[in-house]
């Protein structure tokens, strides 16, 4: 549970009310802010999807309403209607929610008898977790540190509960325990950032037992030093008393504001690890000012220091970028070939599409040359050196084409392309056997998951899909896809299908979900709907409730302030953001902002996918850097952020699935987009 969610409900709920939406999931252990509306905006799509496909189980259609009533009942606080409801409910897989609700909204005269039997009843599920993380506040509350730590459980804790449950060590144990409780302290404190305030006090015992000395300051000094957190740094300086490590400290903050003092050999000599830690992070912050000098300084520190060869991996390169980027691509090659054993394969690949980037193929070539093999037997190797072999040297690429083309892939469709035969689909189907499925179908873990994504609550039906399957074979995964996809939980079928390392039943990864939506929508516009099939089908894996960390919302991950610029642009009645989670609403304001794009780009698909998931001004900017000069495998391949480039070449090859699907043979590219230099 977010510790800022929860103190603002306390201030802006009334408590009946509160629990009400405790039952709903919006309060869940650890639930993030974005997510907290999303239940009521997509309970109608699930509980309607869904039902057609239990209308034979009557039994289990009158309990859903019922807790659908029991639910309404609850707003009005847990009185006789709710008891009598949730009486009738005792069979039903989310009874223990009803039972939960019922215990919180009483947690604060609740005896601990109560508390132990519901934990006991419903050992290892999630919702006994969340019920202890709010007996665990409750027991803060009550300052009842020696209860705290009799139900406290270190799998459930976040930085707060753990400082205060070692701090209650301290306050209620013997001897022996408050040692202990110190040691983990300690661990909590040696960190290379700023703890919660909430630590303050069991920070203060270090301080008062004597734990924070010279030598564990030092090391947490340059934890935070390597974090950038400077200001921290300097903090600690008062707790570093003792030379040399004083002399040293001084040496590092002063070097903050100038990262060329490092060059001051004599006063970095120690080799201990905080300072090998300490001479990486201004190696590196130098070298992207002055890659030369950090070269010249590394070449000694190199020599006299045992850096590890994860740190001199890092270093050198940083230090390669770091030339590249100011133009000394000489230094930078020469020193990229001599320190081969020392760097991975990801800063060749980054050299390669430099090259490509400036059509020095014969460059690009060599470097694919450099790959360790096991690379170049990649698809996007073998595509590439076959690409420009043909272009520099005339070799026929024609058998490594057809290779590649034999694959589903987005190089298979590119090889196909050249060679102008028809994709390959590689469709397998699985076929489990039913008491494979029934099996799963019976555990109450994937019960209660079902009745939750039924009601809407999708957050809570996916960490209880969480718990109940963390074990799973592959036998089982491969039950679960064809289980959730007949309950139409797509989004949760394409998932179980990743667990499995399944690839190839296209029927279930690639569903035809949302297509009279989306066909609504895409028709008028004269836009492909198997476009915009693939674009929510990588945006979202088709989950019309995902939310993004940064706050895009729904199948086609609109951020709000998009679908508001966009709604207003076309006349399209939008209420706000909970709207975005309703599939259709959602799906006619992406079809109306990707046929905008389409229309920016001239209708170039590899733009305006680009766009969708980088923006319009990043595109236009890449575009101005290439000078229209590239090729329009070559610029896709030299996007320059790693996730829009897996985007573009994603969305790409759904596309050409989907149009399978869909039983026409559109390219995943068109010959003018083909023909066009970007």
């Amino acid at each position: 549970m977010t510790r800022h969610l929860l103190k603002w409900i306390k201030k802006k709920v009334k408590l009946y009310a509160l629990f009400a939406v405790v039952l709903t999931g919006t309060l869940s252990l650890h639930t993030h802010p974005a997510v907290a509306d999303q239940s009521i905006a997509t309970q109608t799509v699930a509980s309607d999807r869904l039902t057609r496909h239990d209308q034979a189980d009557q039994q289990l259609q009158d309990q859903r309403e019922l807790y659908q009533k029991a639910l309404k009942a609850l707003k009005k606080g847990p009185g006789p209607e709710f008891q009598r409801l949730k009486k009738q409910l005792k069979d039903y897989p989310l009874y223990p929610y009803l039972e939960y609700a019922d215990i919180a909204v009483r947690i604060r005269r609740l005896p601990k008898k109560e508390v132990e039997q519901f934990l006991a009843d419903n050992d290892g599920t999630r919702v006994a977790d969340r019920l202890r993380v709010r007996w665990l506040d409750e027991m803060k509350r009550r300052h009842r540190g020696s209860d705290f730590i009799h139900y406290y459980h270190s799998s459930l804790a976040d930085t707060e509960y753990q400082c205060y449950y070692h701090y209650a060590r301290y306050r209620t144990g013997d001897e022996q325990q408050q040692q202990a409780a110190l040691d983990d302290a300690m661990k909590l404190w040696m960190v290379g950032e700023s703890q919660p305030k909430e630590c303050d006090k069991l920070f203060e015992l270090l301080q008062d037992n004597n734990r924070i000395d010279t030598a564990a300051a030092w090391k947490r000094f340059s934890l935070a030093l390597s974090n950038r957190e400077y200001s921290l740094a300097k903090y600690l300086q008062r707790f570093i008393t003792e030379q040399p490590y004083k002399q040293q400290a001084n040496n590092a903050v002063a070097a903050t504001n100038n990262f060329g003092k490092i060059g001051k050999y004599q006063e970095f000599n120690d080799k201990s690890p905080e300072t090998l830690a300490i001479l990486e992070h201004f190696l590196l912050r130098l070298a992207y000012q002055d890659g030369r000098t950090a070269m010249k300084y590394w070449g000694h520190y190199h020599q006299t220091h045992p850096f590890s060869v994860k740190s001199q991996n890092r270093i050198t390169t940083g230090l390669v970028k770091a030339l590249y980027r100011q133009n000394d691509l000489k230094a930078a090659d020469e020193y990229l070939l001599s320190s081969l054993d020392l760097v991975d394969p990801d800063l060749i690949e980054w050299r390669i599409r430099q090259s490509l980037q400036t059509n020095n193929w014969q460059t690009a070539l060599t470097w694919i040359e450099h790959l360790p093999s096991e690379y170049r037997q990649e698809n996007r190797w073998r595509y590439w050196h076959a690409r420009l072999s043909e272009h520099l040297n005339g070799t026929d690429p024609a058998i490594i084409y057809a290779e590649l083309a034999q694959q589903r892939s987005y190089y298979g469709f590119l090889a196909s392309e050249h060679l102008g035969g028809h994709y390959a689909m590689e469709h397998k189907p699985i076929a489990p056997g039913e008491e494979d499925i029934q099996a799963i179908a019976a555990m109450p873990g994937i019960q209660m998951a079902r009745e939750l994504h039924y009601h809407g609550e999708t957050l809570n039906a996916r960490r209880e899909w969480f718990d109940a399957t963390r074990n799973f074979s592959e036998k089982q995964w491969i039950a679960a896809a064809v289980l959730t996809h007949r309950w139409e939980w797509i989004n949760q079928s394409i998932m179980s299908m990743v667990q499995a390392s399944y690839w190839n039943d296209i029927q279930i990864r690639f569903p035809l979900t949302y297509l009279e939506e989306m066909q609504k929508h895409t028709q008028p516009l004269k836009m492909d709907t198997h476009l915009l099939l693939a674009l929510a089908r990588q945006e979202s894996a088709l989950a019309e409730d995902a939310v993004s960390p940064a706050g895009a919302r729904g199948l086609m991950q609109l951020m709000p302030a998009t679908a508001k610029q966009t709604a207003r642009r076309h006349n399209i009645t939008y209420s706000g953001v909970s709207d975005l989670l309703l599939a259709e609403k959602n799906i006619e304001l992406g079809a109306r902002y990707y046929k905008e794009l389409l229309d920016t780009f001239d209708n170039n698909r590899i733009l305006a996918t680009a766009a969708y998931n980088a923006g319009p001004h990043r595109v236009q900017q890449w575009l101005k850097e290439s000078g229209k000069q590239l090729s329009y495998d070559t610029w896709i391949e030299t996007i320059p952020f790693r996730e829009t480039r897996n985007y573009v070449q994603n969305v790409l090859a759904f596309s050409a699935i989907y149009a399978h699907l869909l039983g026409n043979n559109t390219r995943i590219l068109s010959n003018q987009e083909k023909q066009m230099l970007l």
